[in-house]
């Protein structure tokens, strides 16, 4: 019974030693710059979308499949709000494939291309507490 305590006292003491080893290892990564770069902040609005795109599409088909819908839209759209949700979500996706190959096109919208680019952005931000399965 003694030994069983003093075990127990040591993987306490090693893991702990072995979180602060970790995060001291994860932090000099990060202090050294081996991943992010002042580089890396010039363009975040076309990484996030490039980051987003695929996501929000597998996200589509996940739901496709198991018919997930949020609730606040559930409750108020009680026989189509699966439908409303998902035409929700291709108007995110809409938004950010824009960005996603904006330096691709090199070309301007129109007015209403940016509204619908703006409606698609709006309702990401008024959505995304509800992005999960």
């Amino acid at each position: 019974m003694h030994s069983r305590i003093t075990v127990m006292k040591k993987s306490k003491t090693t893991s702990k030693i072995f979180k602060e080893h970790y995060y001291k290892r994860q932090c000099s990564q990060l202090i050294k710059k081996d991943y992010l770069t002042p580089e890396d902040c010039w363009n975040i609005e076309v990484d996030t979308a490039k980051f987003l795109v695929p996501r929000l599409k597998l996200y589509l088909k996940t739901i496709d499949y198991c018919g997930a819908t949020p609730g606040i839209l559930a409750q108020q759209y009680p026989d189509d709000g699966y439908e409303r949700w998902v035409e929700i979500i291709n108007k995110m996706l809409f938004a950010f494939e824009y960005y996603a190959d904006l330096y691709e096109r090199r070309c301007y919208t129109n007015d209403e291309e940016q509204a619908k680019i703006q409606e698609g952005l709006m309702l990401f931000a008024e959505y995304y507490g509800y992005l999960w399965v």
